[in-house]
């Protein structure tokens, strides 16, 4: 009778056994965070936190590089820096002796586009003449973005009428040249100005088309 019980018992002990080295097991509880968002960014450094219940050995992401926070993978306390090169999902595997033990998935987007701006001066604003001549470039700033992004404005057209005639100067790069600065300065009280086709390229290589500005100078009371 013992003898019949030990060879009942045998399968069920093997099958315990089994999953306790199986580096696949469903008791691996891995925990997968966005630091700064709840998707990943393309061309920007983005913060992970993986915690993984199995002490894993190595990690891999479908699209760009990620690496520990100090380059060791037991000393880096679960923190990752992830870097992904294209939109749409990104798998991030987690591995043990050359297994995977857990998959971690996120979105990949790309960064949204800058608000051009001259100045404080953004979409459809009316300032004085003094405060346009102050200015001197038009710039792409991010508004209410977590990551530390810089756009870089590489054209824009500066159009403005005169008399019943709209005039436009085409810019590379950034800066009020000398032919804008004449024209702000003959324009009279009340005149329109047009900051528009502005291009603006970004940390992740996109060239974006950014929203004109317009921008009307207030009459003297």
């Amino acid at each position: 009778m013992k003898n019949q019980i030990k060879l009942l018992l045998l399968p069920l002990i093997l099958t315990v056994v089994a999953s306790f080295n199986n580096v696949n097991s469903q008791n691996t509880v891995t925990s997968f965070q966005a630091d700064k968002m709840n998707v990943l960014y393309v061309g920007v450094e983005n913060p992970l936190t993986i915690i993984c219940t199995e002490k894993f050995d190595s990690i891999s992401i479908s699209n760009g590089t990620i690496v520990p926070v100090n380059n060791k993978m037991s000393e880096n306390n679960g923190k990752f820096i992830a870097t992904i090169t294209e939109i749409g999902e990104v798998r991030i595997n987690i591995y043990l002796k050359g297994k995977v033990i857990d998959v971690g998935r996120f979105r990949g987007k790309q960064i949204p586009n800058p608000v051009a701006c001259v100045g404080s001066i953004k979409h459809l604003q009316t300032v004085t003449k003094s405060f346009l001549q102050a200015q001197s470039d038009v710039l792409a700033l991010m508004e209410n973005f977590d990551f530390d992004v810089k756009f870089e404005v590489i054209s824009f057209i500066f159009s403005y009428k005169v008399n019943l005639d709209y005039l436009s100067l085409s810019v590379t790069g950034n800066k009020f040249n000398q032919n804008i600065i004449n024209s702000i300065n003959k324009m009279e009280d009340g005149g329109k100005i047009y900051i528009e086709d502005i291009k603006a390229k970004g940390p992740d290589g996109t060239v974006r088309s950014l929203a004109p500005i317009v921008i009307i100078l207030a009459k003297k009371e």
